[in-house]
């Protein structure tokens, strides 16, 4: 029996097939296998609902792709793209490369709407992506915040509830400036649902105060014993180094090696001396991976 491969627009009628599906892979009590997780990650985005595309065989469904819509920042204009994460193929079903015919029916779609497509996979998975044809970007390496901003003239606001942001991204130059290239583009909603809303991680979202002005906002969780992850930030260029550096204990960041912001991340935090790297590919489907710089994109569209 021939399996057929199609990409839709997630609803709640889909959450029971994705998992029986997961339930295949994913150990019990994962988040995956949660009726709530689900919802909140795929139906609740204030950019929109999550794309599958997914393989079916004889009506069961035996594999997907889930894609996380996300609006990005380029050169000031906005751009849809999509993330995309929970890749799964039915043990029983392994042998019928599922997961490159669903990369291969899923890009056509995004490539005709014009939509992009972003990826950290795992090493296993990154070189089925970079064959067909995926725009590997450079890398994310961890690197650790370095204490030492004035910390007489700083001061954090947390941030609790939406409300608390629109005064930020209404009237903060931290918010509004641009420093190029290509970034997660911001609102008060999606930082309220991707951060403050999750159903399995505790986020700190802070606004950073210097001399009375919003220098930038800092989105962290708990990692291992004093050392948080700055997971993502929001900034002008000229303050990324304070936003970097407001925490009086270090906090690992990863960060592209190469971009834009090189000066001003080297200026705020230490290299660390490991050799683990995470891949990123970023495709707007032009072929070309040169002219964009994706250094405005941490780990905010991938920590779910």
């Amino acid at each position: 029996m021939n399996e057929s491969i199609e990409c839709l627009a997630c609803d709640s009628s889909h959450i029971g097939r994705l998992i029986a599906l997961g339930g295949t892979y994913y150990p019990p009590g994962s988040p995956a296998l949660v009726p709530s997780y689900l919802d909140w990650f795929y139906l609740q985005n204030p950019v929109g609902r999550a794309m599958l595309c997914v393989a079916t065989e004889g009506g069961k469904w035996i594999g997907v792709i889930v894609f996380i819509p996300v609006l990005l920042e380029v050169d000031q204009r906005k751009q849809d793209a999509y993330f995309a994460v929970n890749v799964l193929t039915h043990p029983q079903h392994r042998t019928k490369n599922l997961f490159v015919k669903m990369i291969k029916a899923s890009s056509k779609v995004l490539a005709r709407r014009s939509v992009w497509l972003l990826g950290h996979p795992n090493a296993n998975a990154a070189p089925g992506w970079s064959r067909q044809k995926m725009q590997f970007r450079a890398p994310l390496v961890p690197r650790l915040t370095r204490p030492g901003a004035p910390w007489k003239a700083l001061h954090r606001v947390r941030v609790y509830h939406r409300a608390d942001l629109v005064d930020f991204f209404n009237h903060s130059m931290a918010a509004s400036e641009s420093y190029g290239g290509i970034r997660l583009n911001y609102s008060p909603e999606f930082i309220e649902w991707r951060y403050l809303k999750s159903p399995i991680r505790k986020y700190v979202v802070t606004i950073e105060m210097c001399g009375g002005e919003p220098a930038g906002l800092r989105v962290c969780r708990r990692f291992k014993g004093p050392i948080d992850l700055l997971v993502d930030f929001v900034g002008s260029r000229a303050m990324l180094p304070v936003v970097l550096r407001s925490s009086t204990t270090p906090a690992l960041l990863f960060f592209p090696e190469a971009g834009l912001l090189r000066k001003e991340v080297d200026a705020a935090t230490w290299r660390l001396p490991v050799s683990r790297r995470l891949p990123f590919f970023l495709t707007d489907w032009s072929g070309a991976t040169a002219w964009q710089d994706s250094s405005g994109i941490t780990l905010g569209a991938s920590d779910f």
